[in-house]
């Protein structure tokens, strides 16, 4: 196997909902008087959007699987040590 095989991740129906949610609140909280108090919110919308965009699978002929969700996991895994893998 001499390719690299990328897959992404299945987004959840709720997690859409939620960081949509979370978008529009924070939308409307920057319209409100004290705008600022809007930006509270903008590490979790950083952290939300970056799991729902950056979520995903790769397959390496080297390395092995390596898996990335967000900003801040990202994992190897031999492929030697695992039992099987299948798309979902």
């Amino acid at each position: 196997m001499n390719a690299t095989f990328f897959f992404r991740s299945k987004r959840s129906v709720w997690y859409t909902l939620a960081t949509l949610f979370t978008i529009g609140i924070f939308i409307l909280l920057l319209l409100q008087d004290p705008w600022f108090i809007g930006l509270l919110l903008l590490p979790l919308i950083v952290f939300m959007v970056s799991i729902y965009f950056r979520t995903h699978y790769r397959i390496h002929p080297v390395n092995g699987l390596t898996v990335t969700c967000g900003l801040f996991y990202k994992k190897t895994f031999d492929l030697m040590s695992l039992q099987s893998i299948r798309p979902t």
